[in-house]
């Protein structure tokens, strides 16, 4: 191997690596948006100006709690990649 290339390969390992956790990050944040969309568009439905604060802040939980992910993939905890 001639000196230089066993740099070349470093760098293009960490830029595949990073590349690849990039991708991650995209797949768990599009994950988080598209479950957003849906949770949003309920929540826009729902008459909370007619309810007791209390009441409207229920049905704001259970919206939340059965539309948003509370892990960015199942069987990951949120700081499963955090470096």
């Amino acid at each position: 191997m001639r000196r230089g290339e066993g740099r070349e390969a470093v760098v293009v390992a960490l830029a595949r690596e990073i590349d690849q956790a990039q991708q991650r990050d995209r797949s768990r944040l599009l994950r988080y948006e598209q479950a957003a969309q849906q949770c949003l568009s309920e929540f826009r439905r729902l008459p909370l100006r007619d309810l007791p604060l209390v009441r409207a802040h229920e049905l704001v939980l259970t919206l939340a709690e059965r539309h948003l992910p509370t892990t960015p993939r199942p069987g990951e905890s949120d700081d499963a990649t955090a470096q």
